[in-house]
């Protein structure tokens, strides 16, 4: 089993849903397919270490290699592969494709199952972030993955600061609408948008107006 090949790049070509290129080590050329994104790190004439995942078709035992950049992005590969139904191996390369936007912030958005990111930010439709938060919660939380967060934390934190504006702009003095907030979001959860803070702080503060 080929489990990395390391050579020179002598071909790359996208197909309609993945990267193909060709890596040539010691003279043998291998036709690897790998995901779209990775076009940006790969040029023509330079040495790569591509990480390989082989896949044999039930039909004619034919083999086909999948490569990536690290071993982070093979090991999601597999993980998809054998976590989500209906997911084939050129499947499996494109939802990496989108998902290779942002591992940490994928994985942190399958974990609070916040299908909101994963259709804003990783352009994938409903349906599919719902198959996916259902097959990888629980799951993914072992999944190692360098970095941190760039994006969900951003968007959850906009709401927050949007829901807070409009309180002050009600009128309300900003150490108390803060503290409606933050027990607004905290009482709702990640998925809360900024209409839903707003209406749960301004029930809090008519609760404590009233008592």
């Amino acid at each position: 089993m080929i489990c990395q090949l390391r050579g020179n790049c002598c071909e790359t070509h996208f197909e309609k849903d993945c990267l193909r290129v060709v890596i040539d080590v010691h003279g043998v050329g291998y036709e690897v397919f790998m995901p779209k994104s990775s076009q940006g790190h790969l040029r023509e004439g330079h040495v790569y270490t591509v990480f390989i995942s082989e896949s044999v078709t039930a039909f004619d035992g034919a083999t086909t290699l999948y490569g990536f950049s690290s071993q982070e992005e093979k090991d999601f590969f597999k993980r998809i592969r054998e976590n989500v139904g209906g997911m084939g191996p050129k499947k499996t390369l494109e939802c990496l494709d989108k998902i290779n936007k942002s591992l940490p912030d994928f994985k942190r958005a399958i974990i609070d199952q916040d299908t909101r990111i994963l259709v804003s930010v990783f352009g994938f439709t409903k349906k599919t972030a719902e198959k996916l938060v259902l097959s990888l919660k629980g799951k993914i939380d072992s999944w190692i993955v360098s970095g941190t967060p760039k994006w969900v934390d951003a968007i959850q934190s906009s709401d927050v600061s949007d829901a807070l504006s409009g309180l002050i702009n009600l009128g309300y003095r900003e150490d108390e609408a803060r503290e409606m907030v933050t027990e607004s979001k905290k009482k709702l959860g990640v998925k809360a948008g900024t209409e839903a803070i707003l209406q749960e702080a301004l029930r809090l503060l008519g609760t404590r107006i009233g008592s």
